[in-house]
């Protein structure tokens, strides 16, 4: 049960006692759950990862053989949208079951509304929850953690003024949490900062083979410039986007190793059988699709709001499946909690479609850029784009309304706006009902953080 707080202290008050009975009532249906319910939950989150990169690929081997063996033991989730294609707003609504203009988060800076979200349902239900963060956006995301790890060990090796946590160090965090609690039942959230840019692998994890040439693109000095090199991105003396390609799969590769490193800690431990595990992204990324190059963030399209999604079930319930019904991060608390026993009836996702159930989903699913600039919604295999006046992300030539057939055309080449004016009419009523009090403005973070996501590649 998520319970949102107004401001008078009568109203406070009055939250406090009703997130109270929420905990007592999500303890109680948890306890009294299912008949053999997981005692160990695993979210693993891996920042900027596209979903057309992990599994088989046309371009050759797999460069995710770890997250290719959870997928084996698991359900994929093929067709899975993010709610938001920036970091700190897509975590919130995969934490909390909530679109982002239900938990009032839009952007990569704010803090989240005042909603009880999984760590605190699942702590009142007698779990030990912990977090292992690596990198500056998710910072104080969710307070009240019993374990929460937010240092950050490393420069990066071209932003040398920002800050993350490597793979290697997020693995040995995660393995350690796992030492210590691995009696107890537990919920753990681990994030891996690759593949987000820039994209600068060990040079043992880049596919082999110098690329084929391929465009020669300028550089730019902002973060947002369509058909450039954004300057947070920009590697010495590199200018062909294929290369940064194959920088970019080797980063998948590089963090895919070290996924694997922490699956097999729970393997060792004899935790991994029967852990309820979710793998994912938290959105996706440019790699040149509709004239932007290594971005996110921006824009709502296929190539950044579409996410891998894996659910490994204990004792491999439902092992191999693969699951084609339209789903979204949202759903994943649900799911969760459903897992348990629990309530979800007042998020807005619903638990992950059963593998052996109907593989169709009536409901419309939706999607925003940062700020809520631009939005999407999905409705079977029509999908409607809103360019929501003016923007600071994307470029002025934007359309307003786009309408793609996803199905006919994935890649999101053919606007059917102008021959389908009554769909487009059906589907920005629903956009204009859930977006329709949220300005469209950007917000203004503290000068400090403003600068750190200024080189993280956030704000201009």
């Amino acid at each position: 049960m998520l319970l949102r707080v107004a401001g008078n202290p009568r109203d406070v008050a009055g939250h406090r006692q009703r997130v109270t009975r929420a905990a007592l009532l999500a303890a109680a249906l948890l306890a009294a759950g299912c008949s053999r319910p997981p005692a160990r939950l695993v979210l693993i989150t891996i920042d900027s990862l596209r979903a057309d990169h992990v599994g088989p690929r046309r371009e050759g081997a797999s460069l995710t053989p770890a997250l290719d063996a959870l997928a084996r033991d698991g359900v994929s989730y093929d067709d899975a949208i993010a709610n938001c294609t920036v970091t700190r707003c897509s975590h919130a609504s995969l934490l909390t079951g909530l679109y982002p203009e239900r938990h009032g988060l839009l952007d990569n800076s704010s803090p989240l509304g005042d909603v009880v979200a999984l760590p605190a349902l699942l702590h009142a239900a007698g779990f030990v929850t912990g977090a292992v963060i690596s990198s500056l956006p998710l910072k104080g995301l969710l307070p009240g953690w019993d374990s929460l790890h937010e240092g950050f060990d490393a420069a990066e090796a071209v932003r040398t003024q920002y800050r993350v946590k490597r793979p290697e160090q997020t693995t040995q965090v995660a393995a350690r949490f796992l030492q210590e609690r691995e009696s107890d039942r537990f919920f753990l959230w681990v994030h891996y900062f690759p593949p987000h840019g820039p994209y600068t692998p060990p040079e043992a994890f880049l596919p082999a083979g110098a690329p084929a040439p391929d465009e020669r693109l300028a550089v730019s000095a902002q973060n947002y410039d369509k058909g450039r090199i954004p300057a947070y991105q920009a590697l010495p003396e590199v200018f062909e986007a294929a290369e940064y390609r194959r920088r970019y799969a080797g980063h998948v590769r590089y963090v895919d190793h070290f996924v694997g490193r922490f699956l097999n800690r729970l393997r060792e431990a004899g935790l991994y059988e029967d852990a309820l595990i979710v793998a994912t992204s938290d959105h996706g990324e440019s790699l040149g699709e509709h004239g932007w190059y290594f971005v996110h963030g921006n824009l709502a399209y296929e190539e950044q709001a579409r996410v891998p999604l894996i659910v490994k079930w204990p004792r491999a319930r439902h092992a191999g499946r693969r699951v084609s019904a339209g789903v979204e991060l949202v759903d994943v608390a649900p799911t969760l909690l459903k897992s348990l026993g629990g309530p979800a009836h007042e998020m807005d996702g619903w638990p992950l479609p059963d593998p052996m159930g109907s593989r169709e989903n009536p409901r419309s699913r939706h999607a925003q850029s940062n700020d809520a600039e631009v939005v999407a919604v999905w409705d079977g295999p029509w999908k409607l784009l809103w360019k929501r006046g003016r923007t600071t992300y994307t470029d002025p030539g934007h359309p307003a309304l786009e309408l793609f057939r996803l199905d006919q055309d994935p890649g999101e080449t053919r606007d059917l706006a102008s021959s389908q004016p009554a769909r487009v009419k059906t589907l920005q009523v629903e956009l204009r009902r859930r977006y329709g009090r949220v300005p469209v403005s950007p917000s203004a973070p503290a000068p400090e953080t403003r600068e750190a996501l200024r080189a993280l590649g956030y704000v201009e």
